[in-house]
């Protein structure tokens, strides 16, 4: 289940779908018969969910817009006023005619866990629909409808393009620091970005599972590990920012990756997409929401999507579909979403992971990212390397330099550089070797994400 993306706008990516299981999986579904992704035939605004919006046009009224929106379209203000095909910038409060085929992103469709299936809440949000977007342009699928640029506030433009009329939260709410570490970044105040990102975590504690060998983080929810998620792919690759903060904001981002991923909904043998809480429904609107369930929603899957391919042109997962790896090699895919050798194993020396015949175009340079970890890195050896598959020329390769003090905790991320002169189709491998000298058990384990970042430069 590999994630590739291509080129993307800060938080925004596009994605080669076909190799791309996780995140695709997600998008397919959002936009199949289960998913938020709708057509827009008879779209009603009549109620207001915010009571600061209302009229004596379109009232205050909950009750009647979860009611009505469970089985027609229905749309209204948003948190920021904002509204889905607005006729004239809430000048008159109306919407405008639609011609016919227009689609967007509902709330959710009533899906939840273990099958559950409850009331839909088919209300399209502007400012939901803003977000996803983003995902709509990096799986290169149909965009949302009916999205204007407004003269006020807009707390999603800051993710893609353009960014317009943001002004940052100042709030210790996690979605709002990440929100604005993002608006930082872009305006090119970088300290700021990264200060951001220390106080969310500092705010989420991040604690080590050693059964997962992982570090879990405390957020309100997914939605918000998303955001920090994207936050942290920004900084890792802010060459602006001292070396230890691009360090410790990629130690974060391959964490929550792999809590990203853990997270996806698997229902029938299929991945889905991500729900809307971690596991309690207790801070869960019983409004818009049955009372109990814990449901798959637009904004989280959004969110999740993005942050998979925060910042990369390509991203690829090892051991999934491209990367192939050797069951024969004894390697093996960890539930915590790496791919491992072990010695106590019986992990064979040999490519841990070899794939995707990449088709790159001529008269660039590429960067491309490995990222390794070794339970013993003196007596670990890992080699990287990128080659044609066509002529079978080796375009770069390296011996993984390992810092002798990370003792398996952390992760190294090794670089390789290298010019397209033409068309080429790259394959990225990754060699394991040990030396049996004094060989004890659990010195010569590696751990690899391999997600590849392909970046021109």
């Amino acid at each position: 289940t590999t994630e590739i993306y291509t080129r993307r706008i800060v938080g925004s990516v596009r994605c080669v779908q076909e190799t791309d299981p996780n995140g695709n999986a997600c998008v397919e579904y959002a936009y199949g018969p289960e998913g938020t992704w709708g057509k827009l035939d008879n779209l009603t605004y009549t109620w207001n969910y915010y009571e600061k919006y209302q009229t004596t046009a379109h009232p205050y009224n909950l009750t009647k817009l979860v009611a009505d929106a469970a089985t027609t379209p229905h749309t209204c203000r948003d948190a920021n006023g904002h509204l889905l095909f607005d006729k004239d910038g809430a000048e008159t409060d109306i919407i405008t005619p639609m011609p016919a085929g227009c689609y967007a992103f509902c709330e959710h469709t009533g899906k939840g866990e273990n099958g559950y299936r409850g009331s839909p809440f088919y209300q399209y949000w502007y400012d939901d629909n803003m977000l996803a977007r983003n995902m709509s342009r990096a799986y290169n699928k149909q965009e949302t409808n009916g999205l204007g640029v407004y003269a006020g506030f807009c707390r999603w433009s800051v993710v893609g393009d353009p960014l317009f009329n943001y002004i940052p939260y100042e709030t210790d709410n996690t979605d709002c620091r990440a929100l604005d570490g993002i608006y930082y970044y872009r305006m090119g105040i970088y300290d700021k970005a990264y200060n951001k990102f220390k106080a969310i975590l500092n705010a989420a504690s991040p604690t080590y599972d050693s059964g997962n060998q992982r570090l879990n983080y405390k957020m309100d929810s997914p939605y918000h590990l998303g955001l920090a998620g994207v936050l942290a792919g920004i900084l890792m690759e802010c060459s602006q920012l001292p070396a230890d903060q691009i360090n410790e904001a990629m130690q974060h981002y391959v964490n929550m990756r792999s809590n990203i991923v853990s997270l996806q909904y698997f229902e029938g043998g299929i991945l889905k997409g991500w729900m809307a809480l971690f596991d309690s429904p207790a801070n869960l609107c019983t409004m818009c929401c049955p009372p109990n369930p814990n449901l798959i929603n637009s904004e989280t899957m959004s969110c999740m999507t993005l942050a998979l391919g925060s910042m990369t042109d390509y991203a690829f997962e090892a051991g999934r579909i491209p990367m192939e790896y050797s069951q024969e090699a004894n390697y093996f895919l960890r539930p915590h979403n790496v791919l491992s050798a072990c010695f106590e194993a019986n992990s064979k020396p040999g490519y841990m992971c070899t794939g995707q015949r990449l088709l790159c175009q001529p008269s660039e340079i590429y960067n491309v990212d490995f990222f390794v970890r070794a339970q013993n890195p003196s007596k670990c050896q890992c080699t990287i390397s990128v080659y044609d598959s066509g002529s079978k020329e080796v375009l770069a390769t390296s011996k993984v330099a390992f810092n002798s003090g990370d003792k398996g905790m952390n992760w190294t991320r090794a670089r390789l550089t290298f010019p397209v002169n033409f068309q080429r189709n790259l394959d990225f491998c990754c060699y394991w070797a040990v030396s049996y000298t004094h060989l004890r058990a659990h010195e010569t384990s590696l751990h690899l994400v391999c997600r590849l970042l392909l970046e021109k430069k």
